[in-house]
């Protein structure tokens, strides 16, 4: 991703990364995420299908409310070797989350 953002100024190279993961990917992730939880219930594909895709925009957009602000000031403000904690300590709220909608 810092190639596609290396020249851009740095208010702009953070919009970009902010944008790209936001809406390039995010959704397959989620999408990803969600599926692979139904893969651990006992029922059949079309019933995994169907409640993956009952939740999939209502856990999208949450997730575009509460980790766009999150991810910005991950990438403005944290220092480099604490993203990946800082970002952990959330997605363990996020999970739960994602546990009680599916």
């Amino acid at each position: 991703m810092q190639k596609l953002t290396a020249s851009l100024s740095e208010e702009y190279r953070m919009l970009a990364t902010l944008l790209i993961d936001r809406l390039v990917f995010t959704p397959p992730f989620l999408l990803f995420t969600l599926f692979y939880r139904q893969l651990l219930t006992n029922s059949n594909m079309s019933e995994k299908y169907k409640a993956v895709m009952k939740v999939i925009m209502s856990a999208l957009w949450t997730n575009w409310k509460v980790w766009t602000a999150l991810v910005a000031f991950n990438i403005t403000y944290v220092p480099l070797e604490f993203r990946s904690i800082f970002g952990n300590v959330f997605a363990l709220a996020w999970n739960t989350y994602l546990s009680l909608i599916t």
